[in-house]
Order: structure tokens, then C-alpha cells, then sequence
């Protein structure tokens, strides 16, 4: 479901504009803080320059309802505390083209009793929402599907023909050039997959080997910051890997390289540095190093991300 301005989604339930749930206050979901090494000097003024890092986000929001049982029950069973499950919040407002989400958990949820109360208004507020990972991301994905890169090459020009290219004349038989055939072949494999966002994204990588054989060794590179990553085991036929590089740079769970649902990461090659999606165009090289490439591919699945 799309949502419209001022609305959010959680727990299953639709809040906001033109929903029972009147959002009075929204607070930190496009805020942020940073944390810093800095080192102060200890005898003179000023300090170190560290690095500064972006916090997660606790993000308050305040909500008022009519005062009927189902309304009410229906908001407080979205809004549950959760030991360490995160669960999708998405939301919609002006400043952003389309929608965002990110992975959020309630960690308070007041219930404020005032007068209004009498009056048929209830008021949760302010709920607060933990999301570790701060970063904003589109809902909406960009896959791109990345071949096995091969170098092309150009073909000799050895056309015979009256006016041009007297000095040969190839051409067997009847017909035209049925004697030689010097067609060129271009280079292929490079893809473009486009950031949206202002800040750097982490992939899903999904790689399928060729149907005749085995990969046995392989990489990615992303050749606009240079970065890759290499993979080394036997990869058939009929098997998949998946890398999340999300859940070695972010704050996500899970196990980062599988192959048919089970955890290989000791076939992600040192050094394991995470490949990022940075903002704007980047263009993604596929090469298999060992192995069979034939119809080989990769896809590449990355959410925009915005701060």
C-alpha cells in the first residue's frame, strides 16, 4: 500500500492523515546526532579532530484517537515492545519524493489521561521508536543485472569495393565478404546501479554461475570507488549465493554470505571490506577468475538511502 503525506506505517497499522490516528508531533526521524572521537588538548586551546560517527535514531511521536475501545486497542497492539525483533516503519512526508523506511522497535509508549479524555480524545505521547541504523532508505529497490564482463575487440576493416579498399579484394564467391568474416565484438558486462540518496547504501549481491559448470572463484567491483569483493568456493549449478552487505556495515542481523540458505562467509575473501553503493551513478564490474563464467551473472538489489 502507498501511503499519502503525513502518514506513517507500523505494527500493521496506518496512522496520520485521512487514518483514525490524528500524528500531532513527529520528532527525530529526519534529525540526527553524531557521536566524536575528538581528543581534547590538555595544555593548550582546542582539540584533536576525530571521526564523528551518526547515532541511531529515537524518534517521538504524539498521537491523539477517539476514545473508543477498538481504535484504542488496535493502536496498542501495534505499538508492543519487542526483545530484538525490528520491524518495517514506513512514512511519507513532503520534503521526501517517496516514501522511506526504516527498522525501528517501540521503546516507550505513554498514555497521557487528561480532561479531553471526557471529551472522547486520547492521547499516547510521546512515543518513542528506537532505530539503530539511521539511515532513511526508499522503499522502492533499483535490481540490476550484472553479466560476466568480457573485453571485446575491434575487427579489421577488409571490405572490397570499388572507390575505398582497392588494395583488397576478399570477397569469396557470390554474395557479399562470404570469404572472411572479421566482425568486431565489443566489450560487455559493465553496469551503471544509481544511488538516489546522499549517503553511501550497502547491496544484496545474488550470484548464479553458468549452467555448464562450477565457479569457482569470482569479484565484484564497484569501479567508482575502486572497491571489491572476491568470493572462492565451489558454486554449482542449481545453487545461488547471497551476500548482504548491509548486514556487515549496518546495524542489520543476520549472516552475510549463504548459499541456499546455508552461512558460508569464509568464502568472502580478505580483506572483507563492505562494497557501498555510493550517491549518484556507479558502474559495477562482474569477473569470473576461475571456473566456468558463460551465463554467469550477478544482481544487484540497493535501496537509495538518505540522511
Amino acid at each position: 500500500m502507498s501511503l499519502s503525506d503525513y502518514q506513517i506505517s507500523f505494527g500493521g497499522l496506518l496512522v496520520g492523515d485521512e487514518t483514525d490516528y490524528d500524528l500531532k508531533k513527529e520528532e527525530g526521524l529526519t534529525s540526527w546526532q553524531v557521536r566524536t572521537d575528538d581528543d581534547d588538548f590538555p595544555l593548550q586551546w582546542g582539540s584533536i579532530p576525530g571521526t564523528d560517527e551518526v547515532n541511531a535514531r529515537v524518534v517521538k511521536l504524539s498521537f491523539e484517537m477517539l476514545n473508543d475501545p477498538t481504535t484504542i486497542r488496535a493502536f496498542r497492539d501495534a505499538y508492543l515492545p519487542s526483545e530484538s525483533t525490528l520491524s518495517d516503519l514506513k512514512a511519507k512526508f513532503p520534503e521526501f519524493e517517496e516514501e522511506i523506511t526504516v527498522q525501528a522497535r517501540v521503546r516507550n509508549r505513554p498514555r497521557v489521561r487528561t480532561i479531553d479524555d471526557v471529551n472522547g480524545v486520547v492521547k499516547f505521547e510521546p512515543v518513542e521508536l528506537y532505530i539503530p541504523d539511521p539511515r532513511l532508505y526508499f522503499t522502492a529497490t533499483e535490481s540490476e543485472a550484472v553479466p560476466v564482463f568480457f573485453v571485446g575487440g575491434d575487427a579489421l576493416d577488409l571490405t572490397a569495393g570499388s572507390g575505398a579498399d582497392l588494395g583488397f579484394d576478399l570477397t569469396a564467391g557470390s554474395g557479399t565478404d562470404l570469404g572472411f568474416d572479421f566482425t568486431g565484438v565489443t566489450s560487455s558486462g559493465e553496469v551503471i546501479v544509481t544511488n538516489r540518496g546522499n549517503v553511501n547504501t550497502y547491496p544484496v549481491l545474488l550470484f548464479t554461475p553458468d549452467g555448464g559448470g562450477p565457479m569457482t572463484q569470482w569479484v565484484l567491483t564497484n569501479e567508482t570507488t575502486g572497491e571489491t569483493a572476491t568470493f572462492a568456493t565451489d558454486l554449482n549449478p542449481g545453487q545461488t549465493m547471497t551476500v548482504d552487505m548491509a548486514m556487515v556495515a549496518t546495524s542489520k542481523t543476520g549472516s552475510p554470505v549463504t548459499i541456499n540458505g546455508s552461512s558460508l562467509y569464509q568464502a568472502w575473501q580478505q580483506p572483507r571490506t563492505p562494497l557501498r553503493i555510493v550517491p549518484g551513478p556507479n558502474t559495477l564490474r562482474f569477473d569470473v577468475l576461475s571456473g566456468t563464467a558463460g551465463n554467469a551473472s550477478c544482481l544487484v538489489t540497493a535501496s537509495s538511502a538518505v540522511l
